[in-house]
Order: structure tokens, then C-alpha cells, then sequence
């Protein structure tokens, strides 16, 4: 982890003492390079356009987007005051348009047995998609 990591996650709120640093540096497993959060916005429209943005500015390695969909209920409405940012989340994932950017983006979204098969095999995004490219 670069002291450019560490300043940027402790300006997301992750503060982290000393210790820590060096328990991530040991810890063997895939680390994050980066973790993103989805900004509120004042309409769906904003808030796909957020996303979009977020998408696009997600540098090489692995990042975690943050996104926390939720459906609409009396609870939700109850529990958060900017609850509608949440629904908005859950909207982005039933959006048509959404599927059509995510699919014309360089980034390949993995599950956390998929992340340890590619580390543990050496498996590499780019690698698995050039042998089954039609062109």
C-alpha cells in the first residue's frame, strides 16, 4: 500500500493507525487499490450520471464501488432522509441503459471466489478474453 492509497482512503473516512498499515502490507490475500462511493444526487438522471462517471474514472486494479441499493418502503423512508438516492441505486442495476455502458467499459466485474481463482491460477482479465475474441 502506497502512502498515496493511504492518504486517499483516509480522506474516505478510513483512517488507519500504524498497525494496520502494516497488516495490510502482510496480508497475502488480493488487496484493494482503490474503493469508490456513489455520490447523492437530486434526480435519477444525476445519479446515473454519477455512476457513469465513477465507472469511468475506476483506474487499473481492483476497485470496490460502494453503492448500498435498497428498495422503497415506509422503513427505508423512515430510517434515511435522502432514502430516494437509495432506490435510485437499486434502479441502476434494472436500467437497460446501465447494462449497455457497463458492457462497452474496459472493466470486468468479478465475485470474490472468480478474484481468488484469477490470483491463485494467474488467471488475467485481458488474457481470458483474447483467446475468445471473434475480432
Amino acid at each position: 500500500m502506497t502512502l498515496e492509497m493511504i492518504k486517499r482512503f483516509c480522506k474516505k473516512c478510513f483512517a488507519m493507525t500504524q498497525e494496520t498499515i502494516d497488516l495490510i502490507a502482510r496480508y497475502p490475500l488480493p488487496k484493494l487499490d482503490d474503493i469508490q462511493f456513489l455520490p447523492d444526487a437530486e434526480s435519477y438522471e444525476e445519479k446515473r450520471q454519477r455512476f457513469y462517471d465513477v465507472v469511468r474514472d475506476v483506474a487499473s486494479g481492483i476497485t470496490q464501488i460502494i453503492i448500498h441499493p435498497a428498495d422503497h418502503t415506509k422503513a427505508l423512508e423512515f430510517i434515511l432522509s435522502r432514502w430516494q438516492n437509495q432506490v435510485w441505486k437499486a434502479r441502476l442495476f434494472m436500467d437497460p441503459e446501465v447494462h449497455v455502458f457497463l458492457s462497452k467499459q474496459r472493466l470486468h466485474l468479478i465475485n470474490w471466489p472468480e478474484m481468488m481463482d484469477r490470483f491463485e491460477n494467474g488467471h488475467r482479465y485481458q488474457e481470458d478474453h483474447d483467446s475468445s475474441d471473434d475480432g
